[in-house]
């Protein structure tokens, strides 16, 4: 269990090396995955709290894993937020100009300038 939970740990700081745009879709793809490790790990902590309370035992308390779950969302949302807008822009190049929807689009880009304005900030500071 703890070689799992600082494996996650490790992975979860190799997030900060991640800054190329080209991969974010391999990026969110190892975000899901970490995502899903660490439920399973909460799922695990919780059995063996269950087990611990039929002994009459203290709970075991893992903070690392929820603040690895904590720690993961920003990147996990960044990952999205790239992986969507780098969609988005390839269906507007290279799709049908009368099927777009222009009101979609403005509305599209408003959400992405409003996300990477919210992503400058929070990354700014670290």
């Amino acid at each position: 269990f703890e070689d799992e939970v600082t494996a996650t740990t490790e992975e979860l700081q190799s997030f900060a090396q991640c800054g190329d745009a080209k991969y974010a879709s391999q990026y969110l793809e190892q975000a899901v995955k970490l995502q899903s490790t660490l439920e399973a790990l909460v799922e695990e902590l919780a059995a063996v709290n269950e087990q611990e309370e039929i002994f009459g035992w203290n709970p075991t308390v893992n903070p690392t894993v929820e603040e690895n779950i904590r720690l993961l969302e920003p990147y996990d949302t960044l990952f999205r937020a790239v992986t969507e807008a780098q969609n988005s822009v390839e269906g507007w190049m290279t799709g049908s100009i009368v099927g777009l929807n222009p009101e979609q689009v403005e509305n599209d880009v408003d959400n992405m300038w409003r996300s990477s304005y919210k992503f400058c900030k929070l990354y700014a500071d670290a």
